[in-house]
């Protein structure tokens, strides 16, 4: 049998197979041979063979889900200032950011590490591309 565990129920934690706990969310579906609706009044409910693989909610379609947080378009600050890859299209094509500092200049990492500086003292603005272009090669 499968049982869905109800939104606004909390979680449900039981010992897995390999003896660790496992914990379920609400929408996750659990087969049990046990009437977990009976079991635990309320917390869950039955669904057939054929609804399990759309009981898992879809923060799109579940109204009692909240909606995700809209994708920031505020540019990614660090401690090496504000994200001004957008000025730079090399950097974005090539996978770096490029970062600016008042007063201090310009840093330019990879996009998967944005806190490590690849230069090692800043750049100016008319810099950054041939900065690039001697990192590619190098």
């Amino acid at each position: 049998m499968f049982f869905k565990l109800k939104p606004g129920c909390g979680n449900h934690s039981e010992t897995g197979p390999d003896g660790k706990p496992v914990v379920y969310t609400q929408g996750d579906v659990i087969e049990s041979d046990h009437d977990l609706e009976a079991m635990f009044a309320g917390k869950f409910e039955r669904v057939q063979v054929g609804d399990v693989k759309d009981a898992d909610p879809d923060p799109e379609e579940d109204p009692t889900l909240p909606p995700p947080p809209p994708p920031s378009t505020e540019p990614v600050e660090n401690p090496l200032g504000k994200d001004r890859t957008e000025k730079f299209p090399k950097a974005a094509e090539e996978d770096f950011m490029v970062f600016y500092k008042r007063g201090k200049g310009f840093s330019v990492v990879e996009a998967d590490e944005p806190t490590v500086p690849l230069n090692e003292d800043p750049l100016k603005k008319d810099e950054v591309a041939d900065f690039i272009d001697e990192y590619l090669k190098s």
